[in-house]
């Protein structure tokens, strides 16, 4: 009687699979596990037909396991997503930027205000809206780089050949130029939330995952158990049953913050656009 070889065959073809997915380039991987699982459909219909035991339901188990998988990998996907740290980064510094186009603004227009009646009064207004397209410039480079919004490369310029006063005139009548003012005294109100959004989302997140670890450290025995200044307890650790779920609670509300902090940084980009840029420039 000759001896069955085919769990020997099958051995070696797994054991040259799994070596061959050390070489294999990223598209051939990708075939190969569609085949598999393809293939295991397949084996798992064919075992139900012959046991008699049809039902479309098994095929339930293969499409939740498939589209959970691929809910998790988009949940989770946002660490690895480069815009979501830019836009943290934008966040964090758009407290100081805020700061400073307010105070530029409304140290301009009070200026401006005050001068209007002497002979430097208009020159000096005429320049502070000139140095505010020169900051909007600055500010949409900022927003390309870090939110990934296009903005145009340059502001639309006059014609050649065009009166003084006439270009006053335009640059005057454009909204734009009345539109950068407003952005300006907008990013403060809106620096200061998005800094308390940035620092408070993740520091509350981080903290429900160090409280997690610290229960289950505590509870082996490394610390006492909480914390004491001058033999007065002020803090005691969570319990150790609580560890599980403030893990899970941490992990959850960090993922659901810097998918808000990446959604604030598209919404951020859009409006700039909107206000930064002539009407001509952002159709492009």
């Amino acid at each position: 009687m000759s001896q069955d070889r085919t769990p020997v065959l099958i051995g070696v073809v797994l054991a040259a699979l799994l070596a061959g997915g050390l070489f294999l380039p990223q598209w051939a991987m990708f075939i190969v596990t569609i085949a598999f699982a393809k293939g295991l459909v397949a084996l798992g219909l064919m075992l139900l037909l012959r046991a008699g035991l049809v039902s479309f339901g098994q095929a339930l188990y293969y499409c939740l396991g498939a589209y959970a998988a691929g809910a998790l990998g988009r949940f989770f996907g946002v660490y690895g997503d480069s815009r979501t740290w830019t836009a943290l980064f934008y966040m964090l510094l758009a407290l100081v930027t805020g700061v400073f186009y307010f105070t530029t603004v409304v140290t301009g227009l009070s200026m401006s205000a005050g001068l209007i009646f002497l002979i430097i009064g208009i020159p000096f207004f005429l320049l502070f809206v000139g140095f505010t397209r020169v900051l909007a410039l600055a500010e949409g480079r900022l927003v390309e780089s870090l939110l990934g919004q296009r903005m145009p490369r340059r502001p639309l310029y006059p014609a050649k050949g065009m009166p003084i006063l006439e270009r006053i005139k335009q640059m005057l009548t454009d909204r734009r130029t009345w539109t950068t003012m407003f952005y300006f005294l907008l990013m403060l109100p809106l620096g200061i939330l998005y800094f308390v959004i940035a620092t408070v989302g993740i520091c509350v997140s981080v903290g429900l995952v160090g409280g997690a670890v610290a229960a289950v450290l505590m509870a082996t025995g490394v610390g006492a158990g909480g914390i004491t200044l001058d033999d007065h307890s002020m803090y005691f650790g969570p319990s150790p049953l609580a560890a599980p779920f403030l893990l899970v609670f941490g992990v959850l509300l960090l993922t659901a913050v810097m998918h808000l902090i990446r959604a604030i940084g598209r919404g951020h980009g859009t409006l700039a656009k909107n206000l930064l840029v002539a009407r001509s420039d952002a159709v492009e």
